[in-house]
């Protein structure tokens, strides 16, 4: 059975009416993350070394070949139709400027596992990972010729994802040590990265993705602590204060599925993907900011790990 990716089909019907439907990818391997610099062309990356493109907004998707068919992807970003990165689990980051047809590695000071990566324009990106005992903070700023580590910490668990508003104020989020029982963390910088704010989250666990609308207001979700629960919390206040904002556990579903990936869309849609091997996929939409949420079953037996909108 091949792999799908999903599309939102939208029109001038009200939200009730629109619907998801499945689009295939040509791959049986897992896909892990999803990017689009415009309404037709986008990327997909997964494991087993998977890069795909599409130019038809997800009609037809294109396998490319990568330098490496073992790796294990995790995210892409692309700043136009050409120019984009790809990173993932202990390899260098790998660079295209012709969409995808050949792709280069670039060197970065260190090794390490590449959870995310994010760029704010052309010349400024950062990506984000750690192994088990650290995280791990690199950004370029001379669009990823040269690479320099910003932040390099003793902590467990590492960094799970990135944002940023603009090229100096952005968010990271992640686990806080190897217990289930810490605080999750979050942090904020407002000088690109040089400088660093812890943000107390009020959540336990680890948080696996972050997404702002504006500089006040953006929203993260994980899994809490030892629980199968997961969580969402929003803050309206660029993160000086974080509260709970997602839908409510399921009492009927023993094992509720985790929150994978988050996206904000204007000041009130929120979409949460999510999902696993034991319960249905679900994909949770809000359009008053997380005060209601609705549940969008899909049909389909893979795990929703990334959504990505290019308008609301």
């Amino acid at each position: 059975m091949l792999v799908g990716v999903f599309v939102l089909l939208c029109g001038i019907a009200p939200a009730f009416a629109q619907d998801w439907r499945v689009q295939n990818s040509g791959t049986t391997h897992q896909l892990k993350k999803i990017y689009f610099s415009d309404s037709l062309h986008g990327w997909a990356v997964g494991v087993q070394g998977t890069l795909l493109r599409t130019t038809d907004g997800g009609t037809q998707w294109a396998i490319l070949h990568g330098p490496d068919s073992t790796a294990r992807y995790l995210a892409t970003c692309f700043v136009d139709t050409l120019t984009g990165w790809v990173v993932g689990e202990w390899g260098l980051p790998l660079v295209t400027t012709d969409a995808g047809k050949s792709w280069t590695s670039e060197n970065v000071p260190k090794s390490f596992y590449m959870r995310d990566v994010f760029f704010a324009s052309r010349d400024t990106g950062w990506i984000v990972g750690g192994g088990t005992t650290r995280g791990t903070i690199l950004r370029t700023c001379n669009g990823g010729n040269s690479w320099q580590v910003i932040k390099d910490s003793a902590r467990g668990g590492g960094f799970s994802a990135v944002h940023f508003i603009t090229s100096n104020e952005g968010w990271v989020v992640g686990y806080n040590g190897m217990d289930n029982f810490d605080s999750s963390t979050i942090y904020h910088t407002t000088d690109s990265g040089i400088s660093w704010i812890i943000q107390p989250s009020g959540h336990i666990g680890g948080l696996d993705a972050v997404s702002f609308y504006d500089t006040q207001r953006g929203w993260a979700s994980g899994w809490f602590g030892f629980s199968p629960w997961s969580e969402v919390i929003k803050t309206t206040d660029g993160g000086r204060n974080w509260f709970f904002s997602g839908p409510q556990p399921d009492p009927s579903n023993r094992v509720n599925e985790p929150f994978r990936t988050i996206e904000s869309i204007g000041s009130q849609l929120v979409l949460i993907g999510c999902g696993n091997e034991m319960s249905r996929n679900i994909i949770y939409r809000s359009t008053d900011g997380g005060g209601a949420w609705r549940r969008d079953s899909v049909e389909h037996p893979h795990s929703i790990t990334s959504i990505f909108c290019t308008d609301a």
